[in-house]
């Protein structure tokens, strides 16, 4: 079979030697150079009956320059835009059509493009698409810029305290250039979102070059692998400036030590004294130092700051830190300084050290995911002239002695030549513990940073109460684990990492676990009470003494009078007082066909008066109770968190369901006898909508008070559900169930002068909406509701005012995906303007998480709400 075609390269002489065999762990490598430079390295491996291919170029983060801090990484993201004979994301839609996994990932040194657990005959396709993308990105302006959001969306989600310290410390220690080029601002973003498509081509240009470059092809023997690789890579041509040599050692000049504080978002200060120390081609004093920063990095922790040694790895110049926190960190940091830079080590602390270096290699392997393959090591340590260091580790670590470790602190650890960093605290960073989990998560991380582990633990314990996905609950335990054990709450400890074990047997847990046991014996630390009072939540405030009533049109009602009972009633309901007094403004009518509404930004609700009493009435106490929400979970802030239009939805369930339940209750009205939809004929969409909104949403609020009270209706205002399916499925939300939509499906991208106008998951609610239009397929709505686990819909406005629209829904079993595929084109007929549909079915794709279908069709110029939503 062939994936895609591309022009097959006439190779004349590939290779300047013959191929070289190198051992590393359980396999054999072979490596040859080709004339253009570029190295080709075949590991064969019959353990699996799949192939991979990496390609690792030696250019990352190091070779960034002040004002373009980010552009390695926009420029790995900018290499999935096409070229002129490959689509944008062709390669990794034929990986992902035979099962396989395709991506890429940028670090300080290098960046690698893998193509993962592919079929073998597959490879030389796959080559030659990846040799394209050496050379012939095209920018196209709209894919580019479709990379460049999608680059600054990542960067925001996966920023951390830590990163940011990071930044500053390489900023302060390299200067503007290389390792330090630049900073995040206050939204976790470089400089990449505002670089252009030029600039980005430079860095390319210069840097995306075959002598920069080893492809790894790991399944296949070398007779056959290395030939694949030249056939595809040969004719790539050499830099026009030749072949550049490779130099590990910084040849910046280095800014003279200083002294340099910056303000963070930390609890408490920290202070750092850092040297910039040597690269790996200095290898006996790299191993040295990293053998002293491993004896001196279990150092004790208590309530009241920390202390940390360690290296901040880098194939150039490293940096070397002695960090601590607290209200004494700047003495302690002294203090912990002279006791590093003397190198006074024993035998048996070196040995262990030795054990611990060696440890952390131990446990990678060639059939690992891509980010951990010893395939990249291979790659980097070779193309960056390294091998020999990478292959002799082990034996380079044995043969450290006592004395080189005093050596090496005393070459490289002079106090005259340290930074002195001071991370100052941030006053609002010592506020209550957030509730929601995006700002737990964030606190958390910060007060880890700041050595404010009692902090931090509180911080955990919450997200863990709150629910979460497997993932997420044993990276919790871990961290828990991990905080108590630094504070020597060895019993603590153990129930936690025996609980993360208890979910999934992961080896770090096992592994800590194992420290743990060891180093029990030791009296555990006492929580200070008044502390832990510090980050208990906030007591609600007392109840209002009275409600103003404002009249701007019309006469009041005489039952307006009741409205501080009303008040009353809600708060023996729901167990909850209102904070503030409440404004009530009676309207003939409210506008817009609807009875009333809430206004947060001012406090207001609006009454309309156009329906019966008891009608008016309920219209007066579901918006009361909107303003009670309010007042406790700031309806204003869930709301600027959503980030998708299903999110949006599934908020305004949970808003909308309780307000619903509130007025059913009290007022003994039965919702449901007046929300039914026809078995046949058309359905109104506004209808479905309120359907949904106060029915479903009404269920799930039920059904959370049913399970755990009011309590847990407040937890699902803390950290709201993300999508219509748990509002649909709250057993879902409750376990910690995860909608996934697939991040780079559809396939559909805007060309020439075309606009993407959206990028949006529709959820379940979308995917029901779609099958209720037609009669036929109105019963199978909420069947094949709920085998979706993910979507996504874009839409591409044309020069014309068409829109090109295209909706991969991903469902959990291949009976759901050929149900749906089927049936949507009946739905599809009945929906006015939804024309020249296309259904693809894609079968199984593991990157998408289930079985994929694709639908593509185009509509006029919306007048108002998108089709199918």
């Amino acid at each position: 079979m062939l994936w895609f075609l591309l022009p097959v390269f006439v190779v004349s002489t590939p290779a300047s030697a013959a191929p070289e065999a190198r051992r590393l762990g359980d396999h054999t490598y072979w490596i040859e150079t080709l004339d253009n430079g570029l190295q080709a390295i075949s590991v064969a491996d019959d353990s699996e009956p799949t192939a991979s291919v990496f390609v690792v170029y030696s250019v990352g983060n190091r070779m960034e320059t002040d004002g373009a801090h980010g552009i390695a990484h926009l420029t790995e993201h900018a290499a999935f835009s096409g070229t002129p004979t490959v689509p944008m994301n062709a390669l990794i839609d034929a990986v992902e059509a035979e099962d396989g996994e395709a991506n890429a990932y940028t670090r300080d040194d290098m960046t690698v493009y893998y193509d993962y657990n592919i079929p073998t005959a597959m490879v030389p396709d796959v080559l030659r698409m990846e040799a394209d993308r050496m050379r012939n990105v095209a920018f196209a302006e709209p894919d580019f810029l479709f990379e460049r959001d999608r680059l600054e969306k990542e960067e925001q989600s996966t920023q951390t305290p830590r990163l940011q310290l990071t930044a500053w410390r390489r900023h302060a220690a390299y200067g503007a250039q290389a390792y330090g080029a630049g900073l995040f601002d206050v939204d976790g973003n470089s400089d990449a979102p505002g670089l252009d498509a030029d600039t980005v081509k430079a860095f390319y240009d210069r840097w995306y070059q075959p002598h920069r470059a080893s492809v790894v092809v790991i399944g296949p023997p070398h007779t056959e692998a290395l030939p694949m690789i030249a056939a595809a890579f040969a004719e790539v041509p050499t830099a026009a400036g030749g072949i550049e040599p490779h130099v590990v050692a910084l040849e910046e000049a280095l800014p003279a030590p200083d002294v340099a504080e910056f303000e963070t978002g930390l609890t408490r200060l920290r202070s750092e004294r850092v040297w910039v120390g040597p690269g790996l081609d200095q290898t006996t004093d790299r191993m040295a130092l990293e053998a002293l920063a491993a004896i001196h990095s279990l150092q004790p922790a208590s309530e009241v700051g920390t202390r940390e040694v360690f290296i901040d790895g880098v194939m150039g110049s490293s940096l070397f830190v002695v960090a601590a926190t607290g209200d004494t960190a700047d003495s302690s940091v002294d203090t912990l300084m002279q006791e590093v830079r003397t190198g006074e080590v024993t035998e048996a602390q070196l040995e262990a050290a030795k054990a611990s270096l060696k440890g952390a290699r131990d446990g990678r392997s060639l059939r690992t995911r891509p980010y951990f393959s010893l395939a990249v090591d291979f790659g980097l340590y070779s193309r960056w002239g390294l091998l020999d260091t990478l292959l002799e580790q082990d034996a380079l670590i044995d043969a450290l002695e006592v004395e080189d470790v005093r050596a090496a602190a005393t070459k490289w650890l002079d106090p005259e030549r340290a930074w002195t960093l001071r991370f100052q605290p941030d006053e609002a960073a010592l506020a209550a513990l957030p509730t929601d989990k995006v700002g737990l998560r964030e606190a958390g991380m910060a007060a880890v940073e700041s050595g404010d582990l009692v902090r931090a633990i509180a911080a955990f314990e919450r997200l863990l109460a709150l629910g979460a996905n497997q993932m997420n609950t044993v990276i919790y335990h871990y961290t828990l684990g991990e905080l108590n054990f630094n504070l020597r709450r060895y019993d603590e400890a153990r129930r936690q990492l025996e609980a993360g074990l208890a979910i999934v047997d992961y080896p770090a847990l096992r592994e800590l676990l194992t420290e743990v046991n060891a180093a029990d014996g030791g009296a555990p630390v006492v929580v200070d009470a008044a502390e832990a009072a510090a980050d208990a939540p906030p007591v609600a405030d007392a109840a209002p003494t009275s409600v103003r009533v404002v009249d701007t049109t019309g006469e009041t009602p005489p039952w307006a009078t009741e409205a501080a009972t009303v008040m009353g009633q809600l708060e023996q309901w729901r167990e909850l007082p209102f904070k503030r007094d409440l404004v009530v403004q009676f309207a003939s009518s409210a506008g817009d066909g609807i009875a009333g509404y809430y206004q947060p930004s001012t406090e207001t609700l609006v009454v309309g008066l156009s329906n019966s009493e008891r009608f008016n009435r309920g219209t007066m106490l579901h918006e009361m109770f909107h303003a009670l929400q309010d007042q406790h979970f700031d309806l204003t802030s869930l709301d600027a968190r959503v980030d998708s239009l299903d999110a949006e939805r599934a908020l305004s369930g949970i808003i909308e369901g309780e307000a619903m339940l509130a007025v059913s209750e009290l007022m003994d009205y039965d919702f449901f006898s007046h929300a039914k939809l026809p078995a046949d004929g058309p359905v109104n969409a506004d209808r479905v909508e309120g359907i949904y909104r106060y029915g479903d949403g009404q269920l799930f609020i039920k059904h959370l008070r049913d399970v755990g009270g009011w309590e847990l209706v407040a937890k699902a205002f803390e950290n709201p559900p993300t999508s219509t399916a748990e509002i649909y499925h709250p057993e879902r939300y409750l376990s910690g169930w995860e909608y996934k939509p697939p991040r780079r499906l559809p396939k559909l991208r805007p060309s020439g002068s075309e606009r993407l106008v959206s990028s949006d998951s529709m959820g379940e609610f979308g995917l029901r909406m779609l099958l209720l239009y037609s009669p036929e397929t109105r019963p199978l709505a909420p069947i094949l509701g709920a085998a979706l686990v993910g979507d996504r819909q874009v839409t591409i406005k044309t020069p014309d005012g068409q829109l090109r629209m295209a909706w991969a829904l991903v469902f959990e079993h291949a009976e759901a995906a050929a149900r749906f595929r089927d049936v949507v084109a009946t739905a599809a007929a009945t929906i006015p303007g939804m024309t020249e549909l296309e259904v693809v079915d894609r079968g199984h794709l593991r990157r998408a998480g289930g079985h994929t279908v694709e639908l593509f069709w185009r509509v006029p110029a919306p007048p108002g709400k998108p089709v199918a939503h």
